[in-house]
């Protein structure tokens, strides 16, 4: 009777610890699900943005293009000249504003958490990846958060 007792509860520790274990593992895919799941919101929010940047600059650019050509049948080429250099400062600067090493997923993570930081420290990100992956992308978010 004794034995029995101490087998049934050995039995329900190891259920306990089983369920437990369980229990743990699909709160921590959650987890994961749900943070892959606001990155890529993230993602296409920013991605919406970047369509609305763009749209916005092609506009910009007709004018822009526009005044280049009265400036140049004023023959004020120096005047052109520095127009041209002040569109090409602010072109270069969008262009900085943003950490690409590949992957959609860690160019999400790395902007998410860069871009907001960019002015008050230097950052510099090396390194590419390719979008083929032997990872996981919910792991992979895992482990570059």
């Amino acid at each position: 009777m004794r034995i029995t007792g101490n087998v049934l509860a050995m039995l329900g520790g190891i259920a306990i610890v089983y369920y437990f274990s369980r229990t743990t593992k699909y709160r921590l895919e959650k987890e994961s699900v749900e943070k892959y799941n606001e990155q890529q919101k993230e993602y296409f929010t920013k991605l919406l943005e970047k369509e609305q940047d763009t749209r916005q600059f092609r506009h910009d650019i007709i004018w822009h293009l526009v005044a280049m050509e009265e400036l140049c049948e004023q023959e004020d080429y120096e005047k052109v000249k520095e127009y041209l250099n002040s569109l090409l400062t602010d072109v270069q600067r969008i262009s900085n504003a943003q950490y690409h090493v590949g992957n959609d997923i860690v160019d999400t993570i790395i902007n998410y958490y860069f871009q907001p930081i960019q002015d008050i420290c230097s950052i510099k990100v090396e390194g590419s990846m390719g979008e083929e992956q032997l990872i996981l992308q919910n792991d992979l978010c895992v482990l570059i958060l």
